[in-house]
């Protein structure tokens, strides 16, 4: 029997699906022509993204950090701030503005952004790098390990209350009873470094309803209570609003307070409890002709914000 012939071609169909690099941020997966126009700078350059940056700025920044990384010139990074006048919080802040705006060609442009102001040790990018991380189930994953050890070294200091927060969160998702005790510990350490003064610190608003809602599992009713009346109140978080009405008594006085608040922010639950309340009204036989279209027409206009259809 002759020997078999030895082929360099492959026999298989299976293709070998080889995962992110490290770095694949870090590569510019962009054009010029991906770069947002000035008009899409004027709806976004607006709190809470931004209220220091015009659209022009960062219609410039953005061009101009984009040449730069397409031309990949050595060391270009390492002299943004200092050779070429760009700020890493205005690249920040451009990165999350893409990020939080409708989808477009221009993400790869803020992922290569946040990579960068990573690299250059940006603590805002590191927490915001890492949080994407979180929301889309890929932490541990080869392109987020970068900021997932810059990350490790800013909470090592436990001394950054966003950075504590993130960990809080980074632990809540777990959803499991030791995990939440840890959440709970991360979000506590947080609120003592940052403080209650409302604005204070950047993820405040994030620890407060995190621990509200560990507090709201947990079942202990004071707690959530407590700190979701401070989140309502001096925080003015629309969710907020609404937990913290459905934690008061059914008859309290103040609640319908805290639920129009919720809903006039677009909580649709809350609309729709409020909607459920006129119309419960209507079976009181007293009424008058015009206080019961008072009360369809307020039932309607409820229902109308929880997206449900009008009933009159």
């Amino acid at each position: 029997m002759s020997p078999a012939c030895f082929s360099t071609a492959s026999h298989s169909s299976v293709k070998v699906r080889v995962g992110p690099r490290r770095d694949s941020f870090g590569n510019a997966r962009f054009t010029t022509v991906d770069v947002p126009p000035v008009e899409f700078w004027a709806a976004q350059a607006r709190p809470p993204l931004a209220d220091d940056l015009s659209p022009e700025e960062c219609a410039a920044t953005a061009r101009k950090y984009a040449a730069l990384a397409l031309k990949d010139s050595s060391n270009w990074r390492e002299t943004l701030t200092t050779k070429h006048d760009i700020s890493l919080y205005t690249l920040h802040h451009l990165a999350n503005m893409i990020i939080m705006g409708p989808p477009s060609p221009a993400w790869n442009l803020a992922t290569h952004i946040l990579y960068t102001c990573v690299q250059l040790s940006y603590k805002p990018s590191i927490l915001t790098m890492v949080r994407l991380a979180l929301r889309s189930n890929k932490l541990g994953d080869r392109q987020f390990s970068g900021a997932e050890e810059a990350f490790a070294r800013v909470l090592a200091r436990r001394d950054d209350p966003d950075a504590c927060t993130l960990q809080g969160l980074i632990y809540a998702k777990q959803d499991s009873c030791a995990a939440d005790d840890k959440a709970s510990e991360w979000f506590r350490r947080a609120m003592q470094i940052g403080g209650e003064e409302p604005g204070t610190w950047e993820w405040q608003p994030s620890c407060a309803m995190g621990l509200a809602t560990i507090y709201l599992k947990q079942k202990q009713g004071k707690q959530a209570k407590e700190i979701l009346h401070y989140a309502a109140v001096r925080l003015d978080i629309p969710e907020a609003c609404w937990l913290y009405a459905s934690v008061l008594d059914k008859y309290d006085a103040k609640r319908p307070y805290w639920l129009k608040k919720a809903a006039a922010s677009g909580i649709e639950a809350a609309a729709r409890e409020l909607a459920q309340i006129e119309l419960a009204g209507l079976d009181d036989r007293g009424l008058s002709n015009k206080e019961r279209a008072k009360k369809e027409a307020l039932a309607d206009e409820w229902l109308g914000i929880a997206g449900d259809k009008a009933l009159f």
